[in-house]
């Protein structure tokens, strides 16, 4: 049985730091919180693979060959496969998150942290003073900043990305691709909250999507299945 430590994240500049949710998981083992991840044959159907991914919430699905491990497959490569394999007549519309769970700058760390929990998410936007978005805090930001601290002052993302609802997956996927983010505020014209995309929205979509293409084929004159 293969199991993964997901109790924290990587950060800094070259991904090579575990900074633990919690400072208590400082004497924590990995032994302690390990969960069951999933895990697959390397020449697995990529379809079955993601669609297990979604389905049992995992952000990763750990590849083995031989019994050896050999790699794995994330949520960040479903945007890349999303960005290349998604049409760009397929728009957002309604298929993003909703409602999004929205704090103002003045809460505290610690306060996010319970709300992230309760909701069971990693992420949350920011509204400042004025109802405006002032930015989108993760796990991960939290993760680095002190819990006597406000969430204006939990790291961020020095710019705010963020996409119109009537732009396309394929175009909200490839945003996050290039600035490696989990998620974008999806935005109307006039800049007024109405979602939120995540990486698990793109992986469902395109989880759909192909799911679609194969039944399409399947039903195509002369098609015969392989046996």
């Amino acid at each position: 049985t293969v199991t993964l430590f997901r109790r924290g994240n990587l950060v800094g500049p070259d991904q090579d730091t575990w900074v633990p949710y919690d400072p208590d998981d400082q004497a924590l083992l990995a032994s302690d919180v390990m969960q069951p991840a999933e895990v697959v044959d390397a020449d697995s159907d990529l379809l079955r693979t993601l669609a297990a991914m979604l389905e049992n919430r995992l952000p990763v699905a750990i590849a083995v060959s031989e019994g050896g491990l050999c790699g794995i497959l994330t949520e960040h490569d479903a945007l890349s496969f999303a960005t290349n394999m998604l049409p760009p007549a397929l728009a957002l519309d309604e298929q993003f998150s909703e409602p999004v769970q929205t704090v103002e700058a003045h809460v505290s760390v610690a306060d996010v942290w319970t709300e992230m929990d309760g909701f069971g998410i990693r992420h949350v936007v920011v509204r400042g003073d004025d109802g405006g978005i002032e930015g989108v805090v993760s796990r991960r930001d939290l993760a680095l900043a002190p819990r006597a601290r406000t969430v204006l002052g939990a790291r961020r993302s020095e710019a705010t990305f963020t996409v119109h609802r009537n732009s396309s997956f394929a175009a909200a996927s490839a945003i996050m691709l290039e600035k490696h983010i989990g998620c974008l505020p999806v935005v109307t014209t006039y800049g007024d909250l109405v979602g939120i995309i995540t990486r698990r929205d793109v992986l469902r979509t395109l989880v759909f999507f192909l799911e679609g293409e194969v039944e399409r084929l399947r039903s195509a004159p002369g098609f015969e299945p392989q046996s």
